[in-house]
C-alpha cells in the first residue's frame, strides 16, 4: 500500500541522516532523556561557576551507526538556548594549525542566530556574536555604575536596565540611553570596563574595542568585516587598524605557524574568560571517526580537548563517536593520561515502539495528515512486527522501514549519483554551510584529487608559509598548495614573489601556486591594492581557484559525503567506497589544477558587490505565503512572490525566518513552516 498527503511530492520520511544539528527535526522527548538531562545539569555546573575549570569532556557513544548523535546534538542545542553560545566542530585536518582551524569555526558559528524560538520572528535577528558583544559590554557598564564609576548618565540609565538585554541595545538602540552609552563608551566608558578585565588577565587587549566597533557597524561594512578578521586572528590592514583603534602590535601576525597557532588557541582562551561576562561556551565536536584515519590527528585530538578543559573556563565540550571506532582506533591513540579527562561515556539507545508511534507523528505533522491517513500508517500490528524479540531499533533504521512503507515498496540501496546529488542539493541551498573551511580542501589535495599513481602529495613549507602541501607530478608539474583564509596585502605580495621563484626554479614544468577561494571571500588582489595588486594578479593568476555556488557546493558536499560515510551514515557505502566514487567524480578538479598557466588566465578579477539582504516588506510577505500554504516547493514559492524573488533571495530570506524549515532534494526544495 502507498501512502499519499495531496499536495505533497516527497517522503516524510526519506531524510534520516541530521547533517547540521541545527537542522535536526523534531523529537522524540523521551528517548536518550536522561542522557540529555545529564548534559544540560554538567552545563548548568559550569554555568553555576564561571571560575571553574576542569570539568571533564562529555562522552557519548553510539553502539553502531543509526542512534542519533548528531541529532542529540542539535538537541542539546535546543534545550540551551539563550543558555549557551553554541559551537558545532566537524574534525581538523592539520596538527600544525589545529587551533586555527577551530577558531574558524568558532568565528563562522557565532554567525548564527542567537535564538531557536519558533515563537519569535525578526528579519534582523540578532546573530551569537551580537549577543556575546552585547552581553559582555552591557555587564561590564552595569558593573561600573554598580560601584558608582559613572556619575552622570543620560535618562536615569540604571545597572539593571543593562542586565535586562531587552531594553537597551549598545549596538542598535534609539533610545537615549543607547545612544549615551555609544557617544561616551571609548573615551570614557572603556576604562572602566577595561580595568575589570585586568583580572582576567587577557592575551590582548584590544577585545572591547573590536566588539563595541562590531556592535555598532553596519552588516557587511569594511568595519565589522575588520573586527571579524581580529577575531579569526587575521593580519589586518593598517587603515583598518587605525579605524579600531587598536595598537599596532595587537594587529594579528600571519607567520611563523607556530606563534599563529597558538595565537589562536589565546583567542579561544580569551573567548572563554570573556564568557565569564555573559553565558558559557558549549563546544561539541563531531563525526570524529574521521580521526580513525590518520594516528597523528587523533593524537592531536586528545590533546586539544584536554588543553580545552584544563585551562578554559565557562564552557563545556562534548565529543560524540562511534563506540567500536572510539575503543578501537582513537581512545588508544590519545595519551593515556588524557583519557583521564574525558567522562565516563554515556550509550546512546533506539525507539521503544511507543517512541517509534510517536517519531511516526512527528514527521508527517507539518504536512497536515487526514486523521485516518495517519491511523493507518502507524497500524500497531505493522510496529510489533519489527519489535517481535526486540526493544528498541536504531533510530536510522526505524526512519528506513517507515519510508519504504510511505512509498509501498523496498527503496533498493541509492548509488553513490544518487547520494551525491542529495548532499549537493543541501549545500546548494544553505550559504552558511559554504563558508570557506581550509581543511576541506586540504583534505582534497591530500585525497581525493591527488588519486593519480603519477601524483606525489608532500608537505612543503620551505618556499613560504602560505602553502602547506605539494604536489609533484613525474616530470610535468610542482604544484603548491596554500589554505589561507585571508593575508596582508604585503604577504600577498611575497606569496606572488614565490610563485615567480617557483616558476623559475623549475623550468619546463607546470609550477605554481594554488589556492582556493569560496564565494564570502574579499577579492584577491583587492581593489585598493593599487600599487601591489597587478603583480599579485600576474604572479598567481589561474592560481587562484575562486569557486562560485556551484563549485563550493560539490567540494564542500564531498567532504561531507565521506565524514558521513566514515560514521557508517550512508546506507550501503562505506568510507572507501566514498573515497574511491570521489576520485573519479572530482577527476575534473585534477585537470584543472594541471592546466599550463598562460598571461591568459590573469583576468581582472571579479569584483562581486555584496548581495543586497531581503527587505522587510519581502521577508513579511515570504512568511505570510510559507505560513498560509504550511508546506509548498520553492518554484511555488518564487511564482506566488511574483518577479522580485529570485531562488537565492528566497532562500537568504529563510535563514532570517527561523519558522520556514527547507528540505532539500535533487529535483526539489520544500519550504515547510514550523510555527
Amino acid at each position: 500500500m502507498k501512502f499519499e498527503i495531496p499536495g505533497l511530492s516527497i517522503n516524510p520520511f526519506e531524510k534520516d541522516v541530521v547533517h547540521k544539528p541545527r537542522e535536526c527535526p523534531s523529537s522524540v522527548t523521551t528517548l536518550n532523556e536522561d542522557i540529555l538531562s545529564g548534559l544540560t545539569a554538567a552545563f548548568n555546573a559550569v554555568n553555576d561557576d564561571r571560575t571553574s575549570v576542569g570539568n571533564k569532556a562529555e562522552l557519548i557513544l553510539s553502539s553502531a551507526p543509526g542512534y542519533g548523535k548528531s541529532h542529540l546534538v542539535g538537541r542539546l542545542f535546543k534545550a540551551l538556548d539563550k543558555k549557551a553560545t553554541q559551537i558545532f566542530l566537524t574534525p581538523f585536518q592539520t596538527v600544525t594549525l589545529c587551533w586555527q582551524s577551530i577558531l574558524l569555526h568558532l568565528v563562522n558559528e557565532l554567525d548564527y542566530p542567537d535564538s531557536r524560538d519558533q515563537t519569535k520572528w525578526a528579519g534582523d535577528e540578532p546573530r551569537q556574536l551580537d549577543a556575546l558583544a552585547e552581553g559582555v559590554l552591557q555587564n561590564l557598564v552595569a558593573n561600573a555604575i554598580d560601584h558608582g564609576l559613572v556619575t552622570i548618565v543620560q535618562g536615569d540609565l540604571r545597572s539593571e536596565q543593562l542586565r535586562r538585554a531587552s531594553e537597551i541595545s549598545i549596538g542598535k538602540g534609539p533610545d537615549p540611553r543607547s545612544t549615551w552609552i555609544r557617544d561616551h563608551f571609548i573615551d570614557e566608558l572603556l576604562p572602566l570596563c577595561q580595568q575589570q578585565l585586568f583580572p582576567l588577565r587577557l592575551i590582548s587587549a584590544g577585545w572591547l574595542k573590536v566588539l563595541f566597533h562590531y556592535l555598532t557597524s553596519s552588516p557587511g561594512s569594511d568595519i565589522r568585516q575588520g573586527c571579524l578578521a581580529w577575531l579569526r586572528y587575521e593580519t589586518l590592514d593598517d587603515s583598518v587598524v587605525q579605524s579600531l583603534g587598536i595598537a599596532p602590535g595587537e594587529n594579528p601576525r600571519s607567520e611563523p605557524l607556530d606563534v599563529v597557532n597558538n595565537a589562536c588557541w589565546l583567542r579561544i582562551y580569551d573567548f572563554c574568560m570573556l564568557a565569564r561576562y555573559y553565558r558559557p561556551f558549549l563546544f561539541c565536536f563531531d563525526q570524529t571517526e574521521d580521526y580513525a584515519t590518520n594516528r597523528e590527528l587523533s593524537e592531536q585530538f586528545g590533546r586539544v580537548v584536554v588543553r580545552l578543559v584544563n585551562e578554559a573556563p565557562n564552557h563545556l565540550t562534548v565529543v560524540t563517536a562511534n563506540q567500536a571506532i572510539w575503543d578501537n582506533k582513537i581512545c588508544p591513540n590519545i595519551d593515556v593520561a588524557h583519557r583521564a579527562r574525558f567522562s565516563i561515556s554515556k550509550q546512546l539507545r533506539g525507539l521503544d515502539i511507543r517512541e517509534a508511534e510517536e517519531l511516526i507523528g512527528l514527521r508527517v505533522a507539518p504536512f497536515a495528515p487526514p486523521e485516518e491517513l495517519l491511523r493507518q500508517f502507524k497500524d500497531r500490528e505493522w510496529l510489533e512486527t519489527f519489535y517481535s524479540g526486540r526493544k528498541t531499533l536504531p533510530v536510522r533504521e526505524f526512519m528506513q522501514k517507515c519510508r519504504d512503507r510511505w512509498a509501498g515498496t523496498t527503496s533498493p540501496v541509492p548509488n553513490l549519483d544518487q547520494v551525491f546529488e542529495e548532499y549537493l542539493s543541501e549545500y546548494r541551498v544553505n550559504p552558511r554551510w559554504r563558508y570557506f573551511d581550509p581543511d576541506v580542501f586540504r583534505w582534497l589535495v591530500q585525497g581525493p584529487l591527488a588519486a593519480d599513481p603519477e601524483i606525489v602529495c608532500s608537505e612543503n613549507k620551505k618556499e613560504t608559509a602560505f602553502a602547506e602541501l605539494q604536489w609533484s607530478v613525474r616530470g610535468r608539474a610542482e604544484i603548491l598548495f596554500g589554505f589561507v583564509r585571508e593575508l596582508h596585502y604585503t604577504q600577498w605580495k611575497k606569496v606572488a614573489d614565490v610563485a615567480e621563484a617557483w616558476r623559475a626554479k623549475h623550468p619546463g614544468k607546470i609550477a605554481k601556486i594554488i589556492y582556493f577561494r569560496s564565494e564570502e571571500l574579499d577579492p584577491v588582489p583587492k581593489p585598493t591594492w593599487t600599487k601591489t595588486g597587478p603583480a599579485i594578479r600576474a604572479a598567481l593568476g589561474s592560481g587562484l581557484l575562486v569557486l562560485n555556488k556551484e563549485e563550493s557546493s560539490e567540494l564542500n558536499a564531498a567532504r561531507d559525503l565521506y565524514l558521513e560515510a566514515l560514521s557508517g551514515n550512508v546506507s550501503g557505502h562505506s568510507g572507501e567506497d566514498v573515497l574511491r566514487f570521489l576520485q573519479k567524480r572530482l577527476a575534473p578538479w585534477r585537470e584543472r589544477i594541471l592546466q599550463p598557466q598562460s598571461p591568459l588566465d590573469s583576468p581582472e578579477p571579479e569584483h562581486r558587490a555584496p548581495p543586497k539582504p531581503p527587505k522587510q516588506l519581502f521577508l513579511e510577505k515570504l512568511r505570510t505565503v510559507v505560513q498560509q500554504e504550511k508546506f509548498l516547493s520553492l518554484n511555488d514559492t518564487l511564482e506566488k512572490l511574483g518577479s522580485e524573488a529570485t531562488e537565492d533571495l528566497v532562500l537568504e530570506a529563510c535563514e532570517k525566518i527561523p519558522q520556514i524549515q527547507k528540505i532539500a532534494h535533487p529535483n526539489m526544495v520544500v519550504l515547510i513552516w514550523q510555527g
